[in-house]
């Protein structure tokens, strides 16, 4: 019964995003993770926790890549290692930069206006512009 109480307990624990963050930094100076295939390096910018009736778990990647099981794996006993979630079933999720390829080329931003909303300017007395 105690083990029950336990995993319960753990099921509503909430880690702070600090901690977390540097349980993954020295893990991953350890041992990094593994290269791309086009050969890129994989980073972690940051890790934080979303959920907590089912643990779940984001981590931002520099990349958009799938990580192979055994790494994914790698990854969870990070956080089994320093937090004893016993008898709990953590989801772990990765995600990429945010990016379009509109965004990418610097098209299609909703901070710059468009044309048509841009204010027009009278012209200024005695500018050389408008003589």
């Amino acid at each position: 019964m105690e083990l029950v109480v336990e995993a319960g307990r753990w099921r509503r624990e909430r880690l702070p995003k600090a901690p977390l963050n540097d349980v993954f930094q020295d893990a991953l100076m350890i041992r990094p993770l593994p290269r791309t295939k086009t050969g890129g390096i994989q980073k972690l910018r940051y890790a934080l926790q979303l959920e907590t009736e089912t643990p779940t778990f984001v981590l931002h990647m520099n990349r958009n890549v799938q990580l192979h099981s055994s790494d994914q794996k790698y990854v969870e006993n990070i956080i089994r290692k320093r937090w004893p979630y016993t008898a709990t079933p953590l989801r772990i999720q990765y995600k990429g930069p945010d990016r379009s390829k509109k965004q990418q080329q610097g098209e299609g931003s909703a901070l710059r206006p468009h044309v048509d909303q841009r204010k027009k300017r009278s012209p200024k007395a005695g500018s050389r512009r408008y003589q």
